[in-house]
């Protein structure tokens, strides 16, 4: 896992590693001058009993040297580090805006939240500690080199010491590593079941039962499972740690009680030998609490990597800008849409066998719930593709002119919207602006700036579909998709909607496909017709009926 995160460090910007492994490496000898320095004056002052001059001036210098090089390492480190997670982040979101309909809506939201807004600190915290780890291991390089100056024996014997540790630390690198993972699991899953309490609060409060059993055998069930494994992580980390904080002592220890007299140091060798180990234990101890962190960072690297190749592997080939078609008639010819299959019940589908959507039109499409209307429409939008059939806009078919394309003659209201902080993408006319608002009963309630962002967004949810509404309008485009859009407006309004807004844009030269069961209001339409069962068939046609 060290050697990983290093990678990504180099790999994220290869011109900028080298200068952080020199100023690293910088500091690591500098930390090893100050060491040597405090070992040439314990050694002089046991002799002469005076401030040596010459290893002060040493310790000096390098100290102010290291400080420099170090806080210079770090920084650097820490701002390739941050650089790379932004911009794999803006992958990501750019990648996720890219897929396609159908994939976006099988993947779950959780997944999407940990990816986008995970601990992405850690990842800086490990880069923090990647100076410290690369002059330590310069550190405790030179240190072996000034320790055979004192004594070869002494420095192979330390040698072998810290080789141990660092064998043992190797053998306990994978454990720790499938800790980290299995929490991940688990923590993913925990946090997903939260959202029951976040978007089914209202639910959860008018029915106690259905509370008590959610957080009983939901959340408490998958959170003790959550902060089992965080337990056993962090338990074992713990014992690592104590483990290689008790290390500390060995090296010191077998100098002073075995060393000196087994290989017959004098008092100033063993003084000298015993300062050197316990300055180059530090950076050992730094190496076992750099591991941890840079395990989840390579984690947490990992994960978002993995996210992103998925969906790259899913992206829309045809998701760049495009200009819209020229629009006159768009025909659908036995068109068939099948929901992929769930295990233990039988797909929905839809069949089209003709439709027909002139420049200008006014057409509403009724029907029962659950008949295939929304799912007709999200096909006709372009945001389903169907498994058979044909949509050609001016005989030419979607599919040579490119979705993308087809896609920006749509402004739609779905019933499931979501309602931005503004408009965006657009020119907003103030007038145009005003008028919207005024006719729909916001003005004074909602204003739209000269940069298209709204007043405030906290509406009623008639208010909000309304805005909503204005929102779909000031896009411009060439044909409007409603959804049960007046479901949610009061009689006022639902009575505006149909008989004078809809006339009017329909004036205007706008082309309308409207979702509706307000069947009063249907002679506003040039045709209606109706989905049964997932099959379509006019139910009446203003030219026809004339």
């Amino acid at each position: 896992m060290l050697i990983r995160f290093i990678k990504f460090i180099r790999d994220s910007a290869p011109e900028r590693f080298k200068p952080i492994l020199w100023t690293s490496a910088g500091a690591g000898v500098l930390e090893a001058l100050v060491v040597a320095a405090i070992g040439m004056g314990v050694g002089e002052f046991s002799q002469t009993r005076t401030v040596p001059v010459r290893p002060l001036l040493l310790f000096l210098v390098s100290g102010l040297g290291y400080y420099f090089l170090f806080r210079k390492s770090m920084m650097e480190s820490l701002l390739v580090a941050n650089d790379e997670v932004e911009r794999r982040i803006a992958e990501v979101a750019d990648r996720l805006r890219s897929i396609s309909y159908e994939a976006f809506s099988s993947i779950e939201q959780s997944k999407i939240y940990s990816v986008l807004l995970g601990n992405h600190d850690m990842v800086m915290e490990a880069a923090r500690f990647l100076g410290s780890f690369i002059a330590g291991g310069f550190m405790i390089a030179l240190s072996f080199l000034y320790a055979a100056t004192i004594s070869p024996s002494a420095a192979i014997f330390l040698f072998g010491i810290f080789a141990g540790m660092a064998l043992a630390f190797a053998g306990m690198e994978k454990t720790l590593v499938a800790s980290f993972r299995k929490r991940a699991q688990k923590e993913d899953a925990f946090f997903a079941s939260l959202k029951d309490i976040v978007l089914g609060f209202v639910e959860l409060k008018m029915n106690q039962a259905k509370s008590d059993a959610i957080l009983r055998d939901r959340i408490m069930k998958l959170g003790d499972e959550y902060f089992r494994a965080r337990l056993e992580t962090d338990a074992y980390q713990v014992r690592s740690t104590a483990f290689y904080m008790s290390f500390a002592f060995v090296p010191v220890g077998a100098i002073v009680f075995s060393l000196g007299e087994m290989l017959n140091l004098s008092g100033g060798q063993v003084a000298e030998l015993s300062t050197l180990a316990m300055f180059a234990v530090t950076p050992v101890l730094g190496l076992c609490l750099f591991f941890p962190t840079a395990a989840r960072a390579v984690m947490i690297l990992e994960q978002i990597e993995e996210f992103s190749n998925f969906l790259a592997e899913r992206c829309d080939r045809d998701a760049g800008p495009a200009e819209p078609p020229k629009f006159d008639r768009i025909a659908v010819k036995d068109l068939r849409f099948t929901y992929p299959a769930v295990e233990g019940q039988t797909p929905f589908s839809i069949a089209v066998p003709e439709f027909e959507l002139h420049r200008g039109e006014l057409v509403i499409l009724r029907g029962s719930n659950g008949t295939g209307k929304s799912t007709f429409m999200r096909v006709f939008a372009g945001l389903l593709k169907a498994q058979q059939g044909t949509i050609a806009v001016n005989d030419i078919p979607v599919s040579v002119l490119g979705y993308s394309s087809y896609r920006r003659l749509f402004s739609i209201v779905f019933t499931d919207f979501y309602l931005f902080d503004g408009i965006y993408g657009e020119k907003v006319d103030p007038a145009r602006c005003e008028h919207y608002l005024k006719a729909l009963g916001l003005l004074g309630k909602v204003s739209i700036g000269p940069d298209g962002r709204f007043s405030t967004t906290d509406l009623s949810s008639g208010q909000r579909k309304r805005l909503a509404v204005i929102s779909a309008l000031l896009e411009n485009r060439s044909i409007l998709l409603f959804d049960e859009v007046a479901a949610d407006f009061d009689h006022y309004f639902r009575e505006y909607f149909y008989e004078k807004l809809l006339p009017e844009l329909k004036a205007e030269g706008r082309t309308i496909l409207a979702i509706s069961h307000d069947d009063r209001y249907f002679d506003v339409a040039d045709r209606v017709v109706s989905m049964e069962e997932g099959h379509m068939r006019v139910w009446r046609d203003r030219k026809t009926d004339e």
